[in-house]
């Protein structure tokens, strides 16, 4: 488990890889906001994702990403880039966003370009517009190109993405879609937490089992 949590900045490198350029179409939106943007709380079951996994309960409340796991669920702050591991016994925390957070943990301070797609879909019975986003970064320039199924029965929520790659086509989905606000309960962090990096415990004596009753906060800047 902690294996795979380290190799998600891996992975998501190998996604933000340079996408060469299709033949040139107006966008609808230069320079816009990303199409994840507006969707900060929310629930929704992960059906497909960028890792072969069974489905998954995920759900996002600001800036806290949960993803619940077999006996385990993680938590990303999705601002400062960190992930807790959680289960009864104990909790762990490491560096980068759960891989199951994408693409809202992703493509933060790029140039985004939204394209119209061709005609219209119903996806797990949304009927759903069809929008070709473009993510650049600015730095590099590198180009990640998808295309996104926005359920207008779910204000525009992205239940189906594609993202192209060259070395294959990544498919996200999402079912069973709730907009109202998870609990806040769903968000809390044990008081003790190690950090896998360093090998040490973060926070009070308090048992790792009983968490506490805020959420983790920012370091001031």
């Amino acid at each position: 488990m902690i294996r795979r949590l380290l190799n998600v900045a891996v992975l998501v490198a190998l996604l933000l890889a340079n996408v060469q350029a299709q033949k040139t179409v107006k966008p609808a939106t230069a320079g816009g906001v990303s199409p994840f943007a507006p969707f900060t709380q929310f629930s929704a079951t992960l059906t497909s994702g960028l890792l072969k996994d069974e489905p998954r309960k995920v759900y996002r409340s600001g800036e806290f990403f949960r993803v619940d796991l077999d006996g385990t669920y993680h938590i990303t702050d999705l601002a400062l880039g960190t992930t807790w591991s959680i289960r009864a016994e104990h909790c762990t925390s490491v560096s980068g966003p759960d891989i199951r957070s994408y693409p809202f943990a992703a493509y933060r301070g790029y140039k985004v370009e939204r394209f119209p797609g061709e005609g219209k879909e119903t996806v797990d019975g949304h009927p759903c517009k069809i929008e070709n986003v473009t993510f650049t970064q600015k730095e590099s320039g590198l180009k990640t190109k998808m295309k996104v199924w926005k359920a207008e029965d779910l204000q525009g929520f992205p239940v189906k993405i594609e993202l192209f790659h060259p070395a294959r086509t990544y498919t996200v989905s999402y079912t069973n879609v709730s907009l109202d606000k998870p609990d806040a309960a769903l968000f809390k962090v044990p008081a003790k937490c190690t950090d896998f990096q360093k090998g040490e415990a973060k926070g009070s004596k308090k048992s790792a089992a009983k968490p506490s009753n805020t959420l983790p906060k920012k370091p001031k800047p």
